[in-house]
């Protein structure tokens, strides 16, 4: 159950996070190129990676 709770907040946060980056990036960028797009994968990506690697390096086990 707690599991299925963190997927639901991390997703919750994620698209809460996705929708404000992309809407203030089309707001101040505008063309045809989806920037907004571009800087939330850029933006995920790097949370995503600075998240493995502290949870890497504290050696937390996984539970599985």
């Amino acid at each position: 159950m707690t599991k299925v709770l963190l997927l639901l907040t991390g997703g919750a946060i994620g698209t809460l996070a996705r929708y404000g980056l992309s809407g203030l990036t089309h707001k101040f960028f505008e063309g045809t190129f989806p920037l907004g797009t571009l800087m939330v994968n850029l933006a995920g990506s790097l949370i995503i990676g600075l998240i493995w690697g502290l949870w890497e390096s504290n050696n937390i086990p996984t539970g599985m």
